[in-house]
């Protein structure tokens, strides 16, 4: 359970770095969103057109995990991105 938790954070702190890197060198506010905009798309074909070929096994779980760790990226990817746009916006 530790390594998980650890494997979380990591998701979430390669959602904030990707931000801080996209806002340092590009002035496209719309590429900060990017990974947020994939992952809700895969959300959207995982839990809706996705199913597995065979009952046992356990790619259920595991296709469980992964959307955990991209939910720790979007997170840290949305939430990042929007401090980043909010202090752009109250430089002025």
């Amino acid at each position: 359970m530790d390594r998980f938790i650890l494997i979380i954070l990591v998701a979430l702190a390669i959602g904030i770095f990707y931000s801080y890197i996209i806002n340092k060198f590009s002035n496209h506010k719309i590429l900060l969103f990017i990974p947020t905009i994939i992952g809700t798309l895969w959300f959207i074909y995982i839990f809706t057109l996705y199913t597995p070929k065979q009952v046992g096994g356990f790619e259920d779980l595991a296709i469980v995990i992964v959307a955990m760790m991209v939910f720790a990226l979007m997170v840290g990817n949305i939430v990042s991105s929007l401090l980043i746009v909010y202090k752009g916006r109250n430089k002025d």
